[in-house]
Formats: C-alpha cells, structure tokens, sequence
C-alpha cells in the first residue's frame, strides 16, 4: 500500500505545470527578444505581472512597422483596447536616444485583430478573456522606429503615471 502511494505521489510530482503557472524569475531591466512564439507572449505576461514601470522589447529578426508580426499586432491591440495608447516614435538612425516623438495612435493594431476575428465581439471576447494579454492593463506602447527604413529598434511598454 506505501508503495501504491509512493507511486501517485511521483507520479503527480511529474505531471506537466498548468500552462501560465511558469516560476521562472523575471527581470524587468532586461530587454525581452521578440519571437513569434507563445514563449514570447508568457514572456511579457510574466514581467508584466510584476508591474515594473518599463518593459523593453527587442526584435530578434528586422521587422518593419508596414510588416508587424500578428503576435505584436495583438499586443498593440490589447494596449488600446485597455484604454492604452500605442504611439509611433521616430529614432534618427545615427542617434542613440530617441528624438521625434510621432503621437500616432495605431488603429492597425485593432484592424489586425479585426481582420482575424471578422465579428468585433469575438475581438473584444477574446481580449476581454485573455489571461496573457490582460497584463497590459495599464500600460502605454511606443514602437520606437527608424524613419525612412520604418525598421523597428524597440518596443517599449511604459506604465501610465
């Protein structure tokens, strides 16, 4: 009988962890690479959760603001649909700090998801019922870009004061 009990317990002990119960650590002050991957997607949850006042994201591959993967296209869209904003930031290329700000809101963002999900509703389910993309409640979006090339640097999810 110990034995049967020794067994469950391992056995228990070795079922998988609920998807979004991940213990790792996180550290808010590294940059997150972007991978069209739902590692990427518990990747920003996670650090969210813990509320720090920025969260940078860094493109693992170039992609362009004309080119926005649908996986960043459903962060931006999550932003503003919780009343975030999701502004375009012009970066000089030769430039290292950030210098004309483009206070564009990014209708796209919701298009994308709208082109997804053709009935608004099931738009506004889905977000409304995402444990994930709930964390950006709360938050700003700025897709910090270079002009001319529209190559994106970073994306930079800062805390509304």
């Amino acid at each position: 009988m110990l034995r049967i009990v020794a067994l469950g317990l391992l056995l228990v002990g070795c079922a998988p962890a609920e998807r979004g119960a991940d213990t790792r650590p996180v550290d808010p002050s590294l940059p997150i690479a972007f991978l069209d991957s739902d590692v990427f997607d518990d990747d920003v949850a996670r650090t969210l959760a813990v509320k720090p006042d920025s969260v940078v994201v860094k493109p693992a591959a170039p992609m362009t603001v004309n080119a926005v993967p649908p996986r960043l296209n459903a962060w931006m869209a999550a932003v503003q649909g919780r009343g975030g904003a999701v502004q375009m930031v012009g970066r000089d290329p030769a430039a290292p700090q950030q210098q004309q700000f483009l206070s564009i809101l990014v209708p796209i963002a919701g298009a994308a998801l709208a082109a997804i999900f053709p009935d608004k509703a099931d738009v506004r389910q889905y977000m409304r019922d995402s444990r994930t993309y709930g964390r950006a409640e709360g938050y700003d979006m700025k897709v910090v870009y270079v002009p001319g090339t529209g190559r994106i640097d970073e994306i930079v999810f800062a805390r509304k004061q």
